[in-house]
């Protein structure tokens, strides 16, 4: 049965998945679906959840640093119990303890370093977003310092994004170009529009 958007007329809804995923940058239908719909899920949320949400990503953060799950939201203003709904799958509970998972796979708006310049993209594991926090802190200090060695521990190191391996940007020359160019003013890792 034909599935039409517009004015094109596509095979089948697949199809016309296929044409949104490649014309997205993505080589797998999948993974494009599979992002989608997470952030579909997240755009769906009211403000206030989408601030519990935030609040909730960051609890687990501090968890991993070595805090409590209560501590962690105390300090981040939520509770147990938001922080359970909103990013439950990143915790467990162990001999009557919550702790927290070594790695999960809680969807995040993340900025990506490419040659162009940064852009947001769906990162859907703890693992990159961990990578890429430590990376955007070493250009933070590279910017202020000069010192390439700041950069070293991230050559080669890529990232997945739709499915593709992304390699982060290590080369001083190419980041002082992005610096010049203001693209490497930005306030946040994260995209608050998509997750506050």
């Amino acid at each position: 049965m034909p599935y039409t958007v517009g004015d094109v007329d596509y095979p089948s809804r697949y199809a016309y998945d296929k044409a949104r995923a490649l014309s997205s940058g993505y080589t797998s239908v999948r993974q494009f679906r599979a992002d989608r719909a997470a952030e579909v899920a997240i755009e769906r949320l009211s403000s206030a959840g989408r601030h519990a949400r935030d609040r909730a990503l960051e609890v687990v953060s501090r968890m991993r640093e070595g805090k409590s799950l209560t501590d962690a939201a105390r300090d981040a203003g939520t509770t147990v119990k938001s922080v359970l709904r909103y990013a439950g799958t990143a915790i467990s509970k162990e001999h009557g303890r919550y702790a927290v998972r070594a790695e999960d796979t809680l969807t995040r708006r993340l900025l990506v370093p490419y040659a162009d310049g940064p852009q947001f993209e769906t990162i859907r594991n703890s693992k990159d977003a961990t990578l890429l926090s430590r990376y955007w802190s070493a250009v933070k200090e590279w910017r202020s310092t000069g010192d390439d060695s700041l950069l070293k521990p991230f050559e080669g190191k890529t990232i997945t994004v739709k499915g593709q391996k992304v390699t982060l940007v290590t080369n001083s020359e190419d980041l002082a170009i992005l610096e010049r160019g203001g693209e490497l003013d930005f306030p946040d890792l994260y995209e608050r529009s998509l997750l506050s």
